[in-house]
């Protein structure tokens, strides 16, 4: 959807509140280029248009991180509706964690979850 429109006599007009408003992030079109590009933000100063790369990496105190898993969303994605997802890709890089840590665009900030079969 775009953020304007053709009026009855067909001129593009700009969309305000009086016929419908602006678009919801998850439909609006920001990007010529690419049409499932969206527009998000985090908090007050954290803005982009385009997707969210979700990145799983190990956190060990004595070795090196190494990232185990990549995910790619719609930016209009939350980071806990992307967990489900990455914790059934676990097993696959043979890789269940005590727990895994989110940074929600809700409250509580960080979210700390249990992955599903974690055996530790």
């Amino acid at each position: 959807m775009q953020n304007y429109y053709r009026d009855a006599a067909g001129r593009l007009r700009w969309r305000t509140d009086t016929d419908g408003g602006l678009p919801p992030s998850s439909l609006a079109i920001v990007s010529p280029y690419d049409l499932t590009a969206r527009y998000a933000r985090r908090g007050q100063t954290t803005r982009w248009k385009g997707f969210l790369a979700h990145l799983t990496e190990t956190c060990t105190p004595d070795g090196a991180n190494v990232i185990t898993d990549v995910a790619t969303t719609p930016a209009t994605t939350n980071d806990a509706q992307a967990l489900p997802g990455i914790h059934t890709r676990f097993p696959a890089v043979a890789c269940c964690p005590l727990s895994t840590w989110s940074m929600a665009a809700t409250p509580p900030w960080s979210t700390w979850r249990t992955p599903p079969g974690s055996t530790r």
